[in-house]
C-alpha cells in the first residue's frame, strides 16, 4: 500500500510563487481537483505537477485559460498513448480482433 501526500493551498501557492486565488480559479475552471477537509484544501504530488505547468504556461507563455485547457488534454493523451505503445502486443483471440491490454498506472 502506497501512501500518498498532500499539501496545503498555502503551501503548494507559496511553492508555485502564486496567489491562491490563481489556484481556486484553476480548480474553478476544472484545470486542477483538490480533496476538502474542512475549509481547507488539499492537493496531491500529482495536481501540484499540473499547477506547475498550468503557471508555467500562463507566466512565462502568457497562454489563457481556454488554451491550458487545451494544451492539458493533449498532454493528457499523448501520455495515454505513449503508454499504450509501450505495452507488448497481445495474440489475437478470434480471427479478425485484437485484444489490447491498458495499463493504469495511477
Amino acid at each position: 500500500m502506497t501512501t500518498q501526500r498532500y499539501y496545503s493551498l498555502k503551501v503548494v501557492a507559496q511553492t508555485l510563487g502564486v496567489h491562491p486565488q490563481a489556484i481556486r480559479l484553476y480548480e474553478r475552471e476544472g484545470l486542477v481537483s483538490s480533496i476538502q477537509c474542512g475549509a481547507e484544501r488539499y492537493y496531491a504530488v500529482s495536481q501540484i505537477e499540473r499547477l506547475r505547468v498550468i503557471v508555467q504556461l500562463r507566466q512565462e507563455l502568457g497562454i489563457n485559460l481556454a488554451g491550458i485547457e487545451v494544451i492539458l488534454h493533449m498532454r493528457e493523451r499523448l501520455q495515454e498513448l505513449s503508454r499504450q505503445a509501450a505495452l507488448p502486443a497481445v495474440p489475437e483471440t478470434e480471427p479478425g480482433h485484437v485484444t489490447i491490454p491498458i495499463r493504469d498506472d495511477s
